[in-house]
């Protein structure tokens, strides 16, 4: 239970850290808008980038810390002040609230069985009342969907969180307990069988001066002490399973927390990059200019069509034939020192971006910030050939990317949104580097 506990502490660490890194790149993104003109009028009429938004508490409302035996030690002691800004309807609910914590301290601090049931049972009557409360907030909903002002919905989500919080923590503090109790409850069955009588022909079952019911009583004697031993040694083995249980699904949610703000951290470095990329490259006197580094063809994981120019400057999914058919081939274009590129359709000469509307074409003569693009996995001597990976127009969606996206319905291809989400939904491409033979039969 102790090396689960220090894990959990370690796993919360990490998820702190993603979300002080998370400030620290918008922190960064901010500064990097405000060196142009445009960026500078946006951050004047734009709320700062504060360090509360992103890095809460380092433990949740009503969460404790362990003590030296690993155990869940008496949790934080609410105060009535962090709930006096809310509107007064919900006033009941954060009091409620409040006095689920204050039995949450109650809890953490039971000795006995019996007081663990009472406070468990409390704790449960208490939930309900706060649930309750909020039911008679929101208008008998219980969902607060039917709240329509802001500050309300935002009073609501906050009192929700704060009972679902405190939920976990009342199921930490009895599992916890309940080891405890039983690791004690061992301890002191051990002491008692050590110090209990010897049996003597007055204290056992025996009727007459034989030995034979002495010897039995002895034998059921030993035999009620085993049995003792072995439900003190189950009881303690269920108490360490559930503290284990609650440990486990408590480390499952910050493993998904940390592998969801991680991939969302690396999309953000890479806006960072390169919104740093661009501001360097206008500053110098000599531009570096996109040399062609590679032919390549981008193939649809899922439909196992390949990415085809159309004559008309559109984009589809088609089939394809080898070097004979050019619709399926494109060039890749790379500045010095940029990790974006340039996609160019030998069939057309003509380069892949987003339009003034906003749509997916391939139209452009040259290549500029609209045509420019992100390969995940990306290299150019086709190390990373036959791995999976999502392209992104890195100037749609005002700078912030949008990924490809293919419609299953017609196959139509299509930028959709950046983010976490959008990537899920995103189309999977792989890119096949060309080789030298086919790469000069390409340049024909």
């Amino acid at each position: 239970i102790g090396g689960g506990s220090q894990q959990s502490e370690q796993l919360e660490n990490a998820d702190r850290l993603a979300d002080h890194n998370a400030y620290l790149l918008d922190r960064s993104a901010r500064l990097l808008r405000g060196m142009t003109w445009s960026g500078w009028v946006a951050n004047m009429f734009s709320k700062d980038v504060q360090v509360e938004d992103y890095v809460g508490n380092a433990n949740p409302k009503g969460a404790g810390g362990k003590d030296t035996n690993g155990f869940a030690s008496s949790p934080q002691p609410p105060s009535a002040e962090e709930y006096a800004h809310l509107p007064p309807q919900f006033q009941p609910a954060a009091q409620a609230i409040i006095n689920y914590r204050c039995n949450l301290a109650v809890l953490a601090q039971c000795q006995t069985p019996q007081q663990s049931e009472a406070c468990s049972s409390t704790c449960a009557e208490l939930s309900n009342a706060v649930r309750k409360e909020l039911r008679r907030a929101d208008g008998g909903a219980g969902n607060g969907l039917d709240i329509e002002e802001d500050g309300d919905r935002e009073a609501y989500a906050q009192l929700l969180k704060d009972l679902d919080e405190a939920d976990q923590v009342q199921k930490r503090l009895v599992a916890a307990n309940a080891a405890r109790q039983s690791k004690q409850g061992g301890n002191s069955s051990t002491q008692n069988r050590g110090t209990r009588a010897p049996i003597t022909p007055h204290n056992s079952l025996a009727v007459g001066s034989s030995g034979t019911c002495s010897a039995a009583a002895a034998k059921i004697n030993a035999q009620d002490e085993h049995l003792d031993a072995l439900s003190q040694n189950l009881t303690e083995l269920q108490g360490i399973g559930e503290a284990l249980n609650t440990t486990f699904q408590h480390q499952s949610g910050l493993l998904d927390s940390i592998h969801d703000k991680t991939d969302t951290l690396t999309d953000k470095t890479k806006v960072v990059r390169r919104k740093a990329d661009r501001i360097v490259h206008r500053s110098k006197w000599i531009k570096n200019r996109p040399e062609l580094v590679a032919w390549m063809t981008i193939r649809h994981v899922r439909s196992g069509l390949y990415l085809c120019v159309t004559a008309e400057g559109g984009l589809k999914l088609g089939g394809f034939r080898g070097n004979d058919n050019p619709a399926a081939i494109f060039g890749k274009w790379r500045r010095k020192d940029s990790s974006v590129v340039g996609m160019q359709s030998k069939l057309t000469r003509s380069y892949v971006g987003q339009t003034m509307l906003g749509y997916l074409a391939c139209s452009s003569s040259t290549y500029g910030r609209a045509q420019e693009w992100e390969i995940d996995h990306d290299d150019d001597n086709g190390t990373s050939t036959g791995m999976d990976t999502a392209i992104m127009c890195v100037g749609a969606n005002w700078g912030n990317g949008g990924w490809i996206e293919i419609n299953s319905a017609d196959g139509s291809v299509s930028i959709g949104g950046s983010g976490l989400e959008a990537k899920k939904k995103a189309a999977l491409w792989r890119i096949t580097v060309l080789d030298d033979d086919d790469e000069n039969a390409a340049k024909r």
